[in-house]
């Protein structure tokens, strides 16, 4: 299948490599001479603006935002570029009604579209275990699995914005389990508990999850490893995830206290203040007053 990529970053630049590798024809587009250079030499097509991927059957987004998506492909020309029967593939963690909003804009063009947010980071990406969350109609769905499937493991959820319903419940479950994981080793900590025996133990007990999996591999000092980007992209990527998750359960009229308490302290956590990497030199009442700090008019100015 003749394959377009934009969005070559820390993860995207893996899931395009993927594709390539399974024998998938490949043009990209990308703004930095040096990730041009890299996919020239594997062998890829690089166009000089997003809409020569018009040429593609399937166009692969995996870009930052919304309004980076809709630029992408109203804006740049890359729907109104494929030719009737091509299929738009949004990667990017989004609002489910972006993706409903661009399906109608794409079925005008003869171009179906489908929200595949991915999970896993770029470790997974690379190795080709992402897990790829698909929403979208099913027979336009099949035409895509075959390049999903150079990724990982595809699920599809069902109609349009499905994948992107799952990807914010996801993405909810790891800041309440950043939160829950840090606090719970803290009282391990208290109880006295031998830290480097839990640290072998957590990980094959029914209490394991990825988040408590990662903390335990670094010795409980690491809370998670940062995403790619960084620090402040971990935050931003996490923050902009998280309002999307609580738009669509306040929009619903659902109860989500519980779920926004939790997962805001896993998110403060991320924070500066609230320190990402646990110092035994600092005591918890120390963590807390920062943690405080971050609700405070003084520390938001």
């Amino acid at each position: 299948m003749k394959v377009g990529f934009i969005g070559l970053g820390e993860q995207g630049a893996p899931m395009a490599e993927r594709v390539l590798g399974a024998g998938h024809e490949l043009l990209v587009y990308a703004r930095r001479p040096e990730v041009r250079a890299h996919f020239a030499q594997l062998g890829a097509e690089v166009v000089g603006a997003p809409a020569g991927l018009g040429r593609c059957e399937l166009v692969e987004v995996c870009v930052m935002d919304d309004q980076q998506v809709e630029d992408v492909l109203v804006g740049n020309g890359i729907l109104e570029a494929m030719a009737p029967g091509g299929v738009a593939a949004v990667h990017s963690t989004v609002h489910p009604d972006t993706c409903r909003r661009l399906g109608a804009v794409a079925e005008k063009h003869g171009v179906g579209l489908v929200d595949a947010p991915v999970s896993g980071g770029a470790r997974a990406a690379r190795a080709g275990r992402l897990v790829v969350l698909v929403g979208g109609d099913g027979v336009v769905f099949e035409r895509c699995r075959p390049v999903f499937d150079s990724m990982g493991v595809v699920i599809h959820l069902g109609p349009l914005g499905s994948g992107q319903l799952a990807k914010v419940i996801n993405n909810a479950f790891f800041m309440v389990q950043m939160g829950m994981s840090f606090e719970l080793v803290r009282l391990a900590r208290e109880l006295s508990i031998d830290l480097e025996g839990l640290a072998r133990a957590l990980p094959g007990c029914t209490g394991a999850s990825w988040v408590m999996t990662q903390y335990a591999a670094s010795s409980f000092t690491h809370l998670v490893p940062v995403l790619a980007g960084g620090r402040e992209h971990t935050i931003h990527t996490l923050e902009k995830d998280f309002g999307i998750f609580e738009y669509l359960v306040g929009r619903g009229g659902l109860d989500a206290d519980l779920v926004r308490q939790l997962a805001d302290y896993g998110l403060k956590l991320l924070h500066r203040g609230g320190e990402l990497v646990y110092d035994p030199a600092v005591d918890l009442a120390e963590y807390r007053r920062r943690i405080a700090m971050l609700d405070s008019p003084v520390a938001s100015s």
